[in-house]
């Protein structure tokens, strides 16, 4: 979008596109569920992994080792 000689950026408004925003990932249990979520967001992750995981401590792991993967 641009007005005028001034370009600016996309709506900052969630795309699905969620590496590219560099959002950290978080693990929640609800109900003895785990889930897990955008950092900030109640957007849950949807990769392969995202329900793989039965206890929130391996889940924490894979989101710390994203995270880290991100250097976020």
């Amino acid at each position: 979008m641009a007005y005028g000689n001034n370009s600016y950026p996309k709506s900052p408004l969630p795309t699905g596109d969620f590496k590219s925003s560099r959002k950290r990932l978080v693990a929640r249990e609800v109900d003895g569920i785990v889930t897990i979520y955008y950092e900030g967001t109640n957007d849950v992750y949807e990769g392969s992994e995202a329900t793989q995981y039965t206890k929130l401590e391996d889940a924490q792991g894979f989101c710390n080792n994203y995270n880290k993967q991100l250097n976020i």
